[in-house]
Parts: structure tokens; sequence; C-alpha cells
């Protein structure tokens, strides 16, 4: 249903920082992260004959795999959907693990899905509330430097805790290109 899929995505997109993240070296060398207030989704759907839709899911991962990903452009992540006309369709994401990891990546997919479910009229109530945004998480990490206790765990760990700094934190608008701290 894509009148529900493309909103849900939308919505599943503005509410996860991570989705609308990318990388840029500062000047210096310094990598930063900056998050887009808002992104439209990479999304492309690709109509195909009744029984088509497994080898083309199959040659798209393929395509996606040889592709080298961008970490200084947004987005870092990709879906490719697939409609063979029939009563469900498939979605390919590919998504880089700088912005996910093992464990986000469940909460990422269930809450497309829940919000997938919510526009389609399955279920009443849209997604709880999204994952922890960068902003919050920097917050409580500059909170936390100044706790003598977080300083001298970090500290006693068998690496200089030097190397356990998140890189600076920009926010960013859309198309723009003047950031600021």
């Amino acid at each position: 249903d894509a009148a529900a899929w493309t909103p849900a995505v939308a919505d599943w997109v503005a509410r996860h920082d991570c989705l609308r993240t990318f990388i840029r070296a500062l000047p210096g060398g310094a990598l930063c992260q900056i998050v887009l207030d808002a992104l439209q989704a990479p999304m492309t759907v690709h109509r195909v004959a009744a029984g088509e839709a497994p080898a083309q899911v199959l040659a798209l991962v393929d395509a996606r795999r040889a592709c080298a990903v961008v970490i200084d452009q947004a987005p870092l992540f990709d879906l490719q959907i697939v409609d063979d006309g029939g009563d469900a369709f498939d979605v390919v994401l590919s998504i880089h693990h700088i912005i996910h990891d093992g464990w986000s990546i469940d909460l990422l997919l269930n809450d497309l899905l829940q919000a997938y479910r919510h526009r389609s009229g399955l279920v009443a109530r849209g997604p709880s509330a999204p994952l922890a945004g960068m902003a919050d998480i920097v917050d409580q990490q500059q909170r936390l430097r100044d706790d003598p206790k977080w300083r001298a765990y970090w500290n006693d760990l068998p690496w200089a805790a030097a190397s356990a700094q998140l890189p600076a934190s920009l926010k960013a608008r859309a198309g723009d290109d003047a950031l600021t701290r």
C-alpha cells in the first residue's frame, strides 16, 4: 500500500536522528556527526512481473553490496521496494553500520513496521518514542563528564580515556552548508 508506506517511511525518518545523520571531516581532521533537521527518504520502487520479486531482491542486494557508501553525504541508508503486484511487497534496506548497531536495528525496523501499520489503519496508535537523539546523547555525556565516578570508570579502562571521546556534534538544516555548534 504505497499510500501508507510512503508517509510511514517519512514519519520514520523524521523520528530517528540516526537516519538523518552523516559524517564530515572538519578542518584539522576531526570528524563531526551532523544531524539534518529534515531529509527526504531515499526510496525506489521496482515494479516487476508476478513471481520475479525474489530474483529482483537478490539482484538489488548484490548491487548494494558492490556500492561504496559515502559517509559525508546524507542519507547513510537506502530503501528499495520490490512490488510484483501481489498482496505483499519486499523491502531491501541498505544501512551503514555507523548509524545503527545490532541492538538498534531491531528497534528501527519495528518502528518502521509500526508506522506502516498505523498509516495503513491496522493499529490505532503510531510508534512509541524514538531512539534517543544524538543531541540527547551528547548532552548526557557532557553531564557525565563532571561526575567523578564516571570519570574514574573511564580512566581505569585499559586504553587512553581520550580514545573514548565522541567526535564533535553539529546540527544542520537540510541543504544548509553553514554549520554551527
